[in-house]
C-alpha cells in the first residue's frame, strides 16, 4: 500500500482553471497589444506578426520546460504566487517603455518608411524584451497546476489546457476590437498586467489547500516500474505525436482565416469568429481527452481522433467556404477547421496522463506542453511565410492533414499492445504504481495565513494601480502631428506640414513648384506615404499635386464615360475609400454645369472616415458609404444588375500590402461583371521596383485573366512619384483614351496617360483565392531598396 495525493476538491481544480484562463487571456492580450504598440515604428507586416507570435510561443515553450522541473521541486506550487507577481511587475514597467524602446531600435540613418529587415529584427527584439520574461513565467505555471492534481493528470491537463485556451479566446476576441480602441495599446497591456495579478491572487488562496492524502492500491512498487525501463523509441513516439499535433493546429488556424477571407472578408468580427471557432474546438478536444479513464479508451479515441482530423483537414477549405456562404464565418470555420482542431485537441491530456505513469505529472505536462508549443512555433512562421504563398490554401490544408496523419501513424505504429504504456515509455503490460504520484511532503493541506494572502493582494493591487496611473504617452510623435488615434485596425496620425509641390501643367516634368500646407492621414509606420491627403489654402487647380488620386480620377473622363459623352453622372465604386480623397478629387473635376459623380464607397475602418470628417473636411455627396465592411464582401453581394462606369481599387492593409482577397482573379472577375459598357477598373499599386516588379506584373496578369481575351490591361507609371502606378482593365480591347474636354486640373494626369500608357506585359503570376502571395511579392520589391541603403 502507498499514499497518493489527489485534488482536495472540485473547487480547488476549478480555481486552478481560473488561473490558467487568466494567464491564457493575458498571453493573447500581450501578443496583440504589443504588435499594435510597436506598429507606429515597425508596422503590422507578416514578419512583425510572425515575430510576435513566435516570441510568445517560444517563451511559453521555454516556460513549459522550466515548469516541468519546477513542479517536481515545488509540488504544491508555493512559488507560483511570487513568480506571477514578478511577471506582472515586469510587464507593468516594460509596457510603459514600449515607445522609447521601439524608437531606440530604429537607427537614425535608416528610413522608417517600411524598412523590412529592420521591421523583422527590431520587432523581434522589442517583443522579446517586453514580453519574453513574463511569458516564460506564464508558460511555467500550467505544469505546476497539473502537478498539484498528480493523481489525475489527464483530468487536470484537460482543465488547465481548456481553460487556458478559452482565456486565450477571450483575449484574442476583445483586444483588437475593444481594448485597443477603448484604452489604447498600452492600456490593453495594463489589462494584461491586471489579469496576471488577479491570477496571483487566486493562486494564493489555493496554493497550499489543494492536496489531501488518499490511499491508493498499487500493484507493484516504484522500483519494479523502474526495473522495467523506459523505451527511448516509445518516448520519442509520444513526443512526435505532440509535435505533429502542434504543427497541425497552428497551420489549421492560419489557413482557416485565409480560407474564409474571400467569402467573409477581413473585418474584425470575421477574424474573431474564425479564431473563436478554432479555439473553442481545441478547448472541447482537451476536455474530451481529459475525461477518458481507461487505457483502451485512450488508444481507440486518440487513434480515431487523429485519423478524423487528417480526413477533415484535407477538405476543410472547401467545406469552410461553402458553409460560411450561408451560415457565416463562425459556423463555416467550425464546420471545416473546428472539427479537425477539436479532434487534435484530444491528444494532449492523454499524452500527459500516459507520460505521468513513467515520470512526475508536472514534468510530463511540461514536456508535452513545451514540445507542442515549439512545434506550433514552426507552424506559426512557416504557414504565412512559406506554405500559404507556395502551396496555397488547399495545399497548406493538405500539409496540415499530413501532419495529423503522421501523428496517427506514430501513435498506432509505436503504441504496441498497451498504447498508454508505450507513449509513456514503459514496457507493454508493466504494472503501474501510483506511489510516485504522491507529493513528497503531502499531508493535510494548510491554508496560507491571512497576512500572506493580504500581502499578495496588496502587492497585486499596487502593481495594477501604478500601471494604470502612470501616464501613457503617444506611441509616436512626428513633426506636425495633430492627433494620434488607435483604431480597431491600426494607428492613425493626422500630420500637417509645409511641402513644396509641383504645379500641374501640360508638361509636368518641366512645371514649376510652390509651397503649400498639406494635411495627411498616416498609418502605423508611414513616414512619407499616406492613405488620405488634403492641400490646405492652395490654388484649387493643384488638387493633390499630381498624386495618384488624380490619375485614377482621370478614368471619369475617359472617352466612353458619361461626363465625356454628356450623358449624366458617372457611377463610381471606390474600394478602399479611406478619408475620401479620391472622392474629393472626382467632385473637384466634375463639369462646371454637370452632375456630381454618383459614388459608392467601401471602407473597412470606420474610425478613418470619422477622422477624415474631423480633420480633412466633410465628404462630398452623393455618397453611399459602407463603413466597417470588407470590399470583397460588398462586391460579391452587389445586385446582379448593379453597374458602374468606374471601379477604383485603392485598398491596402498594413500600409504596403494589397489585401489578398482583393487581389485575386475571383475578385476582379466579380468587378468586371459589374462594369457598365465602356467602363474601366482602376487599381493603385506601389511599384518600388518599377512596372516589371513581381507584384505589378501579377496584378496585371490577374486582371487580364478576369476581363478575358476580349478585354485588355494597361499600366501607367506616375511621372512625378516614381514608386507608384495605375493599372487599368477594360472588357474592351481598345486602350483607354481621354476626352478632349478634360479639365485643366487633370493636365498632369492626362499628359502621363497619353505619353506613358503601355499594355501590361504577359506572363505574370495569376493570383487566386487559393494562392495569392501578395505579401511575398511586395517584400521582394522592397527588400532590394532597403539593402541598398
Amino acid at each position: 500500500m502507498g499514499a497518493s495525493c489527489v485534488p482536495g476538491s472540485r473547487g480547488a481544480l476549478a480555481a486552478d482553471g481560473v488561473v490558467a484562463g487568466l494567464l491564457g487571456a493575458a498571453g493573447l492580450v500581450v501578443e496583440i497589444a504589443l504588435v499594435r504598440a510597436a506598429a507606429p515604428r515597425f508596422g503590422q507586416g507578416t514578419h512583425v506578426w510572425a515575430n510576435a507570435v513566435g516570441v510568445v510561443l517560444f517563451a511559453l515553450a521555454l516556460g513549459g520546460a522550466v515548469g516541468g522541473r519546477w513542479a517536481r521541486r515545488d509540488p504544491r506550487g508555493v512559488a507560483v504566487v511570487p513568480a506571477l507577481l514578478l511577471a506582472a511587475a515586469w510587464l507593468a514597467v516594460a509596457a510603459r517603455k514600449v515607445p522609447e524602446l521601439a524608437a531606440a531600435l530604429v537607427p537614425p540613418d535608416v528610413s522608417v518608411d517600411r524598412p523590412l529587415p529592420l521591421s523583422f529584427w527590431g520587432s523581434l527584439a522589442l517583443t522579446a524584451i517586453v514580453s519574453g520574461p513574463p511569458l516564460v513565467v506564464l508558460g511555467a505555471v500550467p505544469p505546476v497546476l497539473v502537478r498539484r492534481a498528480a493523481a489525475e493528470p489527464g483530468r487536470a491537463t484537460a482543465v488547465v489546457a481548456a481553460s487556458g485556451t478559452l482565456g486565450g479566446l477571450l483575449g484574442c476576441a476583445f483586444t483588437g476590437s475593444l481594448l485597443v480602441p477603448a484604452f489604447g495599446a498600452l492600456g490593453a497591456l495594463t489589462v494584461a498586467v491586471g489579469a496576471v495579478a488577479l491570477a496571483a491572487v487566486v493562486a494564493s488562496a489555493t496554493a497550499t489547500s489543494t492536496l489531501r492524502p488518499e490511499r491508493v492500491e498499487t500493484s507493484v512498487s516504484t522500483d519494479a516500474r523502474a526495473d522495467a525501463g523506459p523505451s527511448p523509441l516509445a518516448r520519442a513516439a509520444g513526443l512526435a505525436v505532440a509535435a505533429l499535433v502542434g504543427v497541425a493546429v497552428t497551420t489549421a488556424e492560419f489557413t482557416a482565416f485565409r480560407a474564409l477571407a474571400p467569402v467573409c472578408g477581413g473585418t474584425h468580427r470575421d477574424v474573431t469568429a474564425a479564431i473563436a471557432a478554432v479555439l473553442l474546438a481545441l478547448a472541447a478536444g482537451n476536455a474530451v481527452g481529459g475525461r477518458m479513464r481507461s487505457p483502451a479508451a485512450d488508444r481507440r479515441t486518440v487513434t480515431a481522433a487523429l485519423f478524423v482530423a487528417a480526413v477533415v483537414l484535407a477538405f476543410a477549405p472547401r467545406v469552410t467556404r461553402e458553409v460560411a456562404r450561408g451560415a457565416g464565418a463562425f459556423v463555416g470555420a467550425l464546420a471545416g477547421f473546428g472539427v479537425a482542431v477539436g479532434a487534435l485537441g484530444v491528444a494532449s491530456p492523454v499524452l500527459v496522463r500516459a507520460r505521468a505513469r513513467a515520470t512526475d505529472a508536472g514534468r510530463a505536462a511540461g514536456v508535452v506542453f513545451a514540445v507542442g508549443t515549439v512545434a506550433s512555433l514552426v507552424g506559426c512562421y512557416a504557414t504565412p511565410l512559406w506554405w500559404l504563398p507556395d502551396l496555397g490554401v488547399s495545399g497548406t490544408a493538405t500539409l496540415a492533414a499530413g501532419a495529423a496523419l503522421a501523428a496517427a501513424g506514430a501513435w498506432v505504429a509505436l503504441r504496441g499492445e498497451r498504447g498508454d504504456d508505450a507513449a509513456a515509455g514503459l514496457a507493454p503490460g508493466t504494472p503501474i504504481s501510483r506511489a510516485d504520484a504522491r507529493a513528497p511532503d503531502a499531508g493535510p493541506g494548510r491554508r496560507r495565513s491571512r497576512a500572506q494572502r493580504l500581502g499578495t493582494a496588496s502587492f497585486a493591487v499596487a502593481v495594477v494601480v501604478t500601471s494604470v496611473c502612470t501616464p501613457a504617452r503617444p506611441l509616436r510623435v512626428d513633426p506636425g502631428q495633430l492627433v494620434e488615434v488607435e483604431t480597431a485596425y491600426q494607428t492613425v496620425r493626422v500630420i500637417e506640414l509645409d511641402e513644396r509641390v509641383p504645379v500641374p501643367g501640360k508638361v509636368p516634368l518641366l512645371g514649376t513648384e510652390r509651397d503649400v500646407r498639406t494635411r495627411f492621414l498616416r498609418f502605423d509606420e508611414d513616414a512619407t506615404s499616406y492613405q488620405s491627403v488634403r492641400l490646405l489654402d492652395a490654388d484649387p487647380s493643384i488638387l493633390t499635386a499630381g498624386r495618384y488620386y488624380e490619375h485614377l480620377a482621370l478614368g471619369a473622363w475617359f472617352s466612353d464615360a458619361p461626363w465625356a459623352r454628356g450623358s449624366g453622372a458617372p457611377r463610381v465604386l471606390i474600394v478602399g475609400y479611406a478619408g475620401g480623397t479620391l472622392h474629393r478629387v472626382l467632385a473637384a473635376v466634375a463639369p462646371a454645369d454637370g452632375p456630381a459623380p454618383d459614388v459608392t464607397g467601401v471602407e473597412l475602418d470606420p474610425a478613418v472616415v470619422r477622422l477624415s470628417r474631423e480633420h480633412l473636411g466633410e465628404l462630398p455627396s452623393p455618397l453611399r458609404l459602407f463603413e466597417g465592411e470588407d470590399g470583397r464582401t460588398v462586391v460579391d453581394r452587389l445586385p446582379a444588375d448593379a453597374r458602374f462606369d468606374l471601379i477604383l481599387v485603392d485598398a491596402y492593409q498594413r500600409t504596403q500590402y494589397v489585401p489578398f482577397q482583393l487581389s485575386s482573379r475571383e475578385f476582379f472577375s466579380a468587378c468586371a461583371r459589374h462594369l457598365a459598357p465602356g467602363g474601366a477598373i482602376g487599381l493603385n499599386v506601389n511599384t518600388p521596383s518599377g512596372l516589371g516588379g513581381g507584384l505589378a506584373a501579377a496584378l496585371a496578369a490577374t486582371m487580364a485573366d478576369a476581363v478575358g481575351p476580349r478585354g485588355g490591361v494597361w499600366c501607367v507609371p506616375n511621372a512625378q512619384y516614381s514608386t507608384n502606378a495605375a493599372i487599368w482593365a477594360r472588357r474592351e480591347a481598345a486602350p483607354p483614351r481621354v476626352a478632349g474636354t478634360v479639365p485643366e486640373r487633370l493636365a498632369t494626369a492626362t499628359f502621363t496617360l497619353e505619353r506613358f500608357l503601355v499594355r501590361a506585359p504577359a506572363g505574370g503570376t495569376v493570383l487566386t483565392d487559393d494562392r495569392a502571395p501578395v505579401e511575398r511579392l511586395s517584400d521582394a520589391a522592397l527588400l532590394p531598396l532597403e539593402e541598398a541603403r
